[in-house]
């Protein structure tokens, strides 16, 4: 289990990256996520018209906590790769051997 402490610090790296000039550029400049966007846009406005004003703020708040989670599933995903793929290359070859024995095991 991890402790708080290490979670705390966690989160606050999280929170550093969300807040970077370049992670913020990169939503802005995102072509898959500016369509994505644009999408929603036209979906909320449309459904402006029909949902009581109380209803479509719930609705907006949470869509924006699913991309938060969405966000910080993918944050913790990218660092575990990162780690990943740092400790197979520091140890080549185990990953040698590791290729070997699955390409004779699927034989």
């Amino acid at each position: 289990m991890i402790d708080k402490k290490a979670l705390s610090t966690m989160a606050d790296i999280m929170d550093g990256i969300v807040q970077s000039k370049e992670w913020a550029e990169l939503q802005m400049n995102d072509p898959g996520i500016k369509a994505a966007e644009s999408r929603l846009r036209r979906a909320m406005e449309s459904a402006r018209a029909y949902l009581p004003a109380e209803d479509y703020m719930e609705l907006s708040d949470a869509q924006t906590g699913e991309v938060s989670a969405h966000c910080d599933v993918a944050l913790l995903y990218g660092m575990r790769v990162t780690a990943l793929i740092q400790a197979a290359t520091a140890n080549p070859s185990e990953m040698t051997r590791f290729l070997l024995e699955r390409t004779v095991a699927n034989r």
